[in-house]
């Protein structure tokens, strides 16, 4: 019996960085964030340096080292650059763009209003008489729509 616990007191801290690194990565399935993969991925290492080394301060100060590399890296590859496209997705001002509608207020002094899918819009553009069938072609700072007539 003591011949078993002395083995498994021998292989205990690498059941203990594999289990970690999996129990990392079943998080990672479930929070799709990125870094967990890679951090997983170092204590799984460090559970196979165990194997070779037992020190377990160096276990932390390896594991620390391929975590904050692996999260570095994790964050070089997947950053975006930063365009308007990204933010337009659900953004239902911009989805507008390049939608048609009549002027049911004619456009004087630069403003007035469309309808499009049951929401009354306020616009900008040309001075344009009530009825002109016009398209949006972009948004205002202040959530007004840009038209311009269809010919």
């Amino acid at each position: 019996m003591t011949e078993l616990i002395n083995v498994f007191s021998e292989w205990s801290t690498v059941y203990y960085w594999i289990c970690l690194g999996l129990i990392l990565l079943v998080l990672e399935a479930i929070a799709f964030s990125g870094y967990l993969v890679w951090i997983g991925g170092s204590a799984i290492l460090v559970g196979l340096l165990s194997l070779i080394v037992d020190s377990v301060e160096l276990h932390l100060l390896v594991f620390g080292c391929l975590s904050v590399i692996a999260a570095g890296t994790h964050y070089f590859l997947n950053r975006k650059k930063s365009d308007h496209s990204t933010f337009e997705l659900n953004n239902k001002h911009h989805s507008l763009k390049g939608e048609r509608a009549v002027l049911t207020e004619a456009i004087e002094n630069g403003t007035g209003r469309i309808n499009i899918n049951d929401s009354s819009w306020k616009v900008k553009g040309p001075n344009l008489d009530e009825g002109t069938l016009v398209e949006v072609v972009g948004l205002d700072v202040d959530m007004t729509l840009k038209v311009e007539a269809v010919e």
